[in-house]
């Protein structure tokens, strides 16, 4: 990571980020995703406690898109989790439902097993731009620092 001046995740995975990267590594800033307005909009014209499948690449992803629609105010639908990883998973969410709600990342993996019938939305997820905004000053303030060479006194 030498080469990085900054590490940038979201707030759903700073700590594993974190763990991960050594502590003479660069800094680590947590951004925040949140999900796309026309995602949500789709979202709250089903009927109220619609069975939607929640699907990213793995089962911790799946349960922070959950999350994330709970703090977006969408409480009114059941959910069923499931992974890309997880076939099973899978099968079983489509047994209980024809719309699924997906990460890019996972929509990419499973958008060809789907049958026909499922209507697949893909959770475009959008930066905060108050926190694109910070992240430019930190970096500006990054560069300010590494650009200024400390002075040594000699012997007065």
């Amino acid at each position: 990571l030498s080469g990085y001046r900054v590490v940038v995740t979201t707030f759903f995975h700073i700590h594993e980020v974190k763990a991960a990267v050594p502590a003479e590594g660069p800094p680590v800033v947590a951004l925040l995703s949140k999900a796309n307005i026309s995602t949500l909009l789709r979202l709250t014209e089903l009927p109220p406690g619609a069975t939607v499948g929640l699907v990213c690449t793995t089962a911790t992803g799946s349960q922070n898109l959950l999350r994330s629609l709970q703090s977006a105010g969408l409480s009114d639908i059941t959910p069923v989790l499931a992974s890309a990883d997880d076939p099973w998973s899978l099968d079983r969410m489509l047994e209980q439902t024809r719309v699924v709600l997906c990460s890019e990342q996972g929509a990419a993996r499973i958008r060809k097993t789907l049958p026909p019938d499922v209507e697949l939305i893909v959770s475009d997820r959008t930066l905060d731009h108050g926190g694109l905004e910070l992240l430019g000053d930190l970096l500006i303030r990054l560069e300010q620092t590494a650009r200024q060479v400390p002075i040594e006194r000699t012997g007065d």
